[in-house]
């Protein structure tokens, strides 16, 4: 007698969608169904037991194409044979030249890990009857269409690669990169902090430009202390940076600046004279 070792919560047939791509989702129903038999039941099960299970899961739809194929009373006793008339039935309508495009133009996207871009190639793959090659195209379609060029070029250069070994190479790049682009974003952090700190005036190896000599140097290093000014004889600093020169300049400006003002003042005068000039010969 057939004994649960779980009742079932969830009906198989909601599994098989005749709708879409028939092909794939056929060859998902039969992994489901061998999962299904091996998590809800214990001990050996009956052939007959299996064939009846199989045909109530696939549902109506799935049931009229069995009764379709016009199989023998034996064969109708081997679930494996079954299984292989469903095969032919429902890949007998798939259109591997569209499966196989859409296979080999599959490239990764932009939010796709690589554990979810190989797992996209190996489903694509299996309407495509590729057989014995499948996990060589896998796994050679996986290096073209990888976003990342460096990780490609490592791999292209790679002899005697296998799927797991190009799995492993592209996580190892990843990660790398991924602490490349950390390590850059702190050493941007790190000078922009250091610019904006010579900004301010706060580097620590930032030189005061010399009020003696007019160069900068370092503190008490000034090669100009033991020089007479030519200017006003002064000691330990040059003309350029002489202090009496200075101040006469600036007096000198202010003067300039005064003659500047008094000239315009008297400019003003006359021309306010000149008019009331030409006002009185006008009431003469």
């Amino acid at each position: 007698m057939l004994k649960y070792v779980y009742q079932p919560t969830e009906p198989l047939e909601k599994k098989m969608n005749y709708e879409s791509n028939v092909a794939l989702n056929w060859e998902r129903f039969k992994r489901k169904f061998d999962i299904y038999i091996e998590a809800f039941y214990e001990g050996n099960v009956a052939e007959s037991k299996k064939i009846a299970m199989f045909l109530h899961v696939l549902g109506d739809e799935g049931y009229e194409i069995y009764t379709s194929f016009n199989m023998k009373e034996e064969d109708m006793k081997q679930l494996n044979y079954i299984i292989d008339r469903f095969d032919e039935h429902f890949t007998a309508k798939v259109n591997i030249t569209y499966e196989r495009y859409t296979f080999f133009n599959r490239n990764q996207k932009e939010n796709d890990t690589y554990e979810q871009y190989v797992t996209v190639l190996k489903n694509l793959s299996n309407s495509c009857r590729f057989k014995d090659l499948r996990h060589e195209l896998v796994k050679d379609i996986f290096v073209s269409g990888i976003r990342d060029k460096d990780a490609k070029d490592i791999l292209l250069k790679t002899q005697n690669l296998t799927l797991e070994k190009v799995l492993d190479i592209s996580r190892e790049r990843n990660i790398a990169s991924k602490h490349a682009r950390e390590l850059n974003k702190e050493e941007e952090v790190n000078v922009h902090y250091l610019k904006k700190r010579k900004e301010r005036g706060y580097n620590k190896e930032e030189r005061n430009k010399c009020d003696r000599s007019g160069t900068t140097h370092g503190y008490k290093q000034c090669t100009y202390m033991v020089k007479k000014c030519s200017n006003c004889g002064s000691p330990n600093y040059f003309a350029k940076m002489c202090k009496a020169l200075k101040k006469k300049k600036t007096k000198k400006k202010g003067r300039q600046n005064m003659v500047s003002e008094v000239h315009e003042e008297s400019s003003d005068s006359e021309y306010v004279i000149d008019i009331v000039k030409t006002v009185k010969k006008c009431l003469k």
